[in-house]
């Protein structure tokens, strides 16, 4: 997120300091760099006239501290603190200058008391594809975080032969005094692939003809066909490619995938 307004207009308050208090869940630097509020740069506040200058308009409505209060709000919520409170303190530092406090009421999140990964009964690296994920039973419902454990689960089964793997997620809420989350990931792996034909196609520059022989082509690729469907080898291929230096445009992707008996 962009921080305060640069070029401050007439009536601007500028903002010399920006804190938080009350916050545990997030530290100051993850809070600051949510937010549009930010305050002038070091060299500006200790050496008075260079650097950037950022201030906030009094007069905007709504504010864009409530709106900063808003983004925090959302912030906690995602990550499981749904009573969460947050208000401002704007203090003068001097003539048309102000510090600025976030304060922060957490509140206790709700917490994850249930959780079923299931579909992976056969895949054969499955301890590898739930290997450090974040989400487990006692932990806060973090949305944000469950949402990057099914990134991480979609990108291991892509590099381990399944190219049309997804991963539902499902989840229940109380937000009454027992404050618990019931959380479900189905996963879909599908059929695990070998790379079936590779077919090379080039379209040359116009009055050129093709300049790399596409048996080059393929030994730059370094994939074959019958090895495991890995989205990895494909994106490393693309990129060796390019840095031929002999195209404008390269894509590698998956037309064709033989499924493993």
């Amino acid at each position: 997120v962009a921080g305060g307004d640069i070029f401050c207009d007439p009536g601007d308050l500028e903002v010399r300091s920006l804190s938080f208090t009350g916050n545990r869940a997030f530290t100051d630097d993850e809070l600051a760099q949510r937010i549009v509020t930010t305050a002038s740069s070091w060299a500006r506040r200790h050496l008075g006239v260079l650097g950037a200058k950022r201030c906030i308009d009094p007069t905007a409505e709504p504010s864009e501290l409530q709106n900063d209060v808003y983004r925090l709000l959302q912030l906690y919520k995602y990550a499981g603190y749904y009573g969460t409170k947050v208000d401002t303190v704007v203090t003068p530092a001097g003539r048309d200058r102000v510090n600025v406090t976030f304060t922060i009421a957490e509140g206790e999140p709700i917490r994850i008391d249930s959780l079923s990964i299931t579909g992976l009964d056969s895949v054969p690296n499955r301890q590898e594809i739930l290997a450090n994920l974040w989400v487990r039973v006692g932990r806060p419902f973090d949305q944000t975080r469950i949402a990057t454990d099914q990134d991480s689960i979609l990108s291991r089964l892509r590099n381990s032969g399944y190219p049309g793997a997804e991963v539902l997620p499902s989840w229940t809420t109380r937000t009454d005094s027992l404050k618990v989350a019931r959380v479900s990931l189905t996963v879909l792996p599908g059929r695990r692939s070998r790379i079936g034909d590779i077919r090379i196609n080039v379209t040359p520059m116009e009055g050129r003809s093709v300049q790399i022989e596409e048996r080059v082509v393929r030994k730059l690729l370094g994939i074959g066909t019958g090895e495991l469907y890995r989205e990895k080898s494909l994106v490393a291929a693309q990129r060796s490619l390019y840095q031929t230096g002999a195209y404008r445009f390269v894509n590698v992707a998956p037309v064709s995938v033989v499924a493993l008996a």
